[in-house]
């Protein structure tokens, strides 16, 4: 990573009131699921016998920069066993975070300067998987967490 002052004074000198930016990488990281109840198969409007399971991902960016999507998802389907006596399916979304500039402000700040380096948005990742086996025979994780959390059906 390197950092570099964008915003130069008179003669090439960095401005006393200027943000330095930093090259952040892309990165891959899992994010947690929220399970979608009304494609699952559970919602009288839904046909049931389906194989689908529908999923979204909470996340959010700064405006202006690249938005993050969902790289690749992992889904592992397990069987029964004697600690475990029913069917399970662990369901890992890996989000990619391309790669962009991150603002940074002088420290200490100026005085009676105001900076809003990131002003965050919200955003919802929707994501249907194809399942070997029926989704109302299965309970969901989610595999982003140690140990896999259940995301559905609910507790």
């Amino acid at each position: 990573m390197s950092a570099c002052a964008c915003l130069l004074g008179a003669g090439g000198v960095p401005a006393a009131n200027a943000l330095e930016y930093e090259e952040v990488p892309a990165e891959v990281k899992p994010a947690a699921i929220t399970a979608s109840r009304a494609i699952r198969g559970d919602s009288p409007l839904a046909t049931p016998g389906r194989r689908t399971f529908t999923f979204s991902v909470q996340t959010g960016y700064c405006v202006g920069g690249p938005k993050p999507r969902i790289d690749h998802v992992r889904v592992v389907e397990r069987s029964k066993t004697a600690k475990r006596p029913f069917k399970s399916t662990v369901v890992t979304a890996f989000l990619l975070y391309p790669a962009h500039l991150l603002a940074i402000p002088p420290s200490p700040p100026p005085r009676h300067v105001v900076y809003n380096v990131c002003a965050g948005l919200g955003l919802t990742l929707t994501k249907r998987v194809k399942l070997k086996r029926l989704a109302e025979d299965l309970i969901f994780y989610d595999g982003s967490r140690k140990p896999p959390r259940r995301v559905w059906p609910p507790l």
